[in-house]
Formats: C-alpha cells, sequence, structure tokens
C-alpha cells in the first residue's frame, strides 16, 4: 500500500510522486503513473514505474480500493541517461567544432595566397577569396567541381598530378607556380 512506499521510495521522489497520487485521487489524472526511485529488498535503488488507479471510492469520494504495478525500468533509464550523456558529449563536441572551424575559416579568408582544399577525387571542397578571385568565381560556383571544369584539360592533368603527389607524400605540400 501507500504505506510501504512512502517506506522504500526514494525520499528525493517522495513529493512529486505524492503530488502526482494526489492528482489522481481528485480526478484531475485518470490514473496514477510516476517514475521513481525504490530501495530493492538486497538494500539498492532501481527504478520502477509505479501506476496505478482507484477501482472503488467511499461514499464521501476518498479512494477505497488502488491497484497498480510496480514495474523495474532501471535498464531503461540506465540506458537513457547514457544517451542523454553522449547526446550532450555530441553537443559540445559538435559546438566546439563549430568554433574551430569559424576561426579556422577567418584565418584562411584573410590569407592573401591561394588556399583551397579537394577530396582524393580532385572535387573542391573549400577555397578562401584569393582563390575565388583567382577563377573570377564564387566558392558556391567552384566547390563541387573539379579543375577540369575551369581550366585546360593540359592544365588539369598537371593540376591533378600534383594533387596525386600530395595525396601520395601523407602530408600537407606547397604547390607554388608561377601566375
Amino acid at each position: 500500500g501507500i504505506a510501504t512506499w512512502e517506506k522504500l521510495a526514494h525520499p528525493d521522489d517522495l513529493k512529486r510522486s505524492g503530488e502526482l497520487l494526489e492528482a489522481h485521487f481528485s480526478g484531475k489524472l485518470p490514473y496514477y503513473a510516476c517514475e521513481a526511485r525504490m530501495r530493492h529488498k538486497d538494500g539498492h535503488w532501481v527504478w520502477v514505474l509505479d501506476r496505478g488507479r482507484v477501482s472503488a471510492w467511499t461514499k464521501d469520494g476518498r479512494p477505497l480500493v488502488m491497484g497498480g504495478t510496480h514495474q523495474d525500468i532501471t535498464d531503461r533509464k540506465l540506458i537513457t541517461e547514457a544517451l542523454e550523456q553522449s547526446e550532450s558529449r555530441y553537443r559540445q563536441a559538435s559546438e566546439s567544432l563549430a568554433i574551430e572551424r569559424a576561426k579556422l575559416r577567418t584565418i584562411v579568408s584573410t590569407i592573401p595566397d591561394l588556399v583551397w582544399v579537394k577530396s582524393p577525387d580532385g572535387v573542391y571542397l573549400f577555397c578562401n577569396p584569393a582563390f575565388e578571385r583567382f577563377f573570377g568565381k564564387t566558392e558556391a560556383e567552384i566547390l563541387g567541381k573539379s579543375d577540369y571544369d575551369f581550366v585546360s584539360r593540359a592544365l588539369a592533368d598537371f593540376f591533378r598530378e600534383k594533387d596525386r603527389t600530395a595525396i601520395e607524400c601523407g602530408f600537407p605540400s606547397i604547390n607554388e607556380e608561377m601566375l
């Protein structure tokens, strides 16, 4: 009964549990449902979904008979908590990454030299304003395209060979050319 619940429920959950129970008793809720911690017979805390409903009332409107269940939801609560922590870490990492990207974009955008990033297939992924000016195109017009879309086949082949050399060496390379 309720006395057993009050004895075994976690003290921090009793107020909320009591409020929900009173809401059911007063007719504001059609049934009682509360996720709360409960002392296990072995002494540790487990999470339970405590559900119940009054099935008979006294003539003056007080609860007479109430039935319900306690369902152990500890595993679900632990999984949910781990997922929430993981999502929080992901959000923090994403925010940090966005800040770092913005800083990097600011730095690269102010460099007077041509700066670009290509995929291993030679497709432009990023370029700075100096590169835009050189090609006479906006970054939006450059991204997703390759050198073959902008220069002669012979020059594009030359650039592609330089790209392959940079990829094979396994570290960033500087390609100096006279414009």
